[in-house]
């Protein structure tokens, strides 16, 4: 599986960040902006499969995710996960080190741990939704930013925008394939393997509207409460998540 993906940043040490649903690598401007000037390391942040530039595929499981993301950094040695929303659940799967990945540390923003059945019933109807096409780029970029929940967070004239709109001959869409929707949640007993093997974190913005932090201490004691902040809380204030990073790099070294 051949990913997009945007790096930068030098030294021995990578920070690998999975955006979340529906979203593309360009979500992390902020936080990448923050690596590279603190000279930290190096940083990746890959579109996922169905997601921005990356191609769309018949099988959206957080495993093929994660193995998509693990073949992009088989080699490396010092390994930090961030992941975000449903990044978070492939950050954490990475973290067991299943697909050969050890990471340094992971941590996890805006994990959704429970899935009701209403809410698995919505997504897969969701799902077998015919593709929205849109007159204008203006018109899908609105619903890009409405779905990703970014409307507010990110200028609709910004390059890190466009790059979640495709222009084809029916006119505009998301670049994001409908059943990317399907991943799932988290398998049984997988953030358990993860902190076994590795120092696992967990967060969430005060006003996270898709998760909680008594949702998130169901899996992890200490998770950690970013006050102010929503879901796109790497979005919103990437240096309080880049706290976050440098106090659990410390922790874990």
């Amino acid at each position: 599986m051949n990913l997009f993906f945007n790096q930068g940043g030098s030294g021995d040490r990578l920070f690998v960040l999975i955006h979340g649903l529906g979203c593309t690598s360009d979500v992390w401007r902020g936080l990448s902006d923050l690596i590279k000037g603190s000279r930290a390391g190096r940083w990746i942040a890959p579109d996922l499969r169905g997601h921005g530039r990356s191609p769309w595929r018949d099988s959206y499981a957080a495993g093929h995710h994660a193995a998509d993301v693990a073949s992009l950094i088989q080699d490396e040695e010092d390994v930090i996960l961030i992941g975000h929303s449903m990044g978070a659940l492939i950050a954490i799967i990475l973290a067991t080190g299943i697909f050969g990945i050890k990471p340094r540390a992971t941590l996890g923003l805006g994990l959704k741990c429970d899935w009701s059945k209403e809410e698995r019933e919505k997504l897969l109807a969701f799902a077998q939704k015919p593709i929205r096409w849109f007159d204008s780029d203006e018109a899908a970029i609105k619903r890009y930013l409405i779905v990703s929940g970014l409307d507010g967070l990110l200028d609709p004239g910004s390059p890190d925008v466009q790059t979640a709109i495709y222009q084809g001959e029916m006119g505009f869409r998301l670049a994001a394939d409908p059943k990317t929707v399907t991943v799932g949640g988290p398998p049984s007993g997988v953030f358990e393997s993860a902190k076994n093997t590795t120092p696992v974190r967990l967060a969430c913005g005060e006003h996270d509207s898709v998760t909680s932090l008594e949702e998130l201490h169901k899996m992890d004691p200490d998770a950690v409460l970013l006050e102010g902040l929503g879901h796109n809380c790497h979005v919103e204030d990437p240096a309080a998540v880049w706290q976050m990073v440098t106090n659990l790099t410390k922790a874990a070294s």
